[in-house]
């Protein structure tokens, strides 16, 4: 079987959609998956606080690339953590070279 006719994570250009029915998909989105995420950033740099700023990064990053993503593909919550721990990755490094510079 041929993968061409599997759906992806990415929306062809003339399934996408806009304006309100953007808001209101994010909306649930957000609702979905809100706390799975918190959860799972938290666990990744160990403090809350900033996990709330990264998971609004998360979802900044979602709103901007959601026209292009299909949001009932098995794999969006796979997608929606890949962005929190590449973050996650940024945020540790940051937290690393601020201290490496502080001694």
């Amino acid at each position: 079987m041929s993968n061409e006719n599997k759906p992806g994570i990415l929306l062809k250009e003339e399934e996408q959609f806009s304006g309100l029915q953007k808001e209101v998909i994010f909306e649930k989105i957000y609702s979905k998956y809100h706390s799975r995420v918190c959860s799972f950033l938290t666990r990744k740099i160990g403090n809350p606080e900033d996990a709330l700023d990264l998971a609004q990064e998360v979802y900044m990053i979602f709103y901007r690339r959601m026209e292009k993503l299909n949001i009932n593909h098995p794999r969006l919550e796979s997608w929606l953590y890949r962005v929190g721990q590449n973050l996650s990755y940024g945020y540790n490094r940051k937290k690393a070279n601020r201290l490496t510079n502080s001694m």
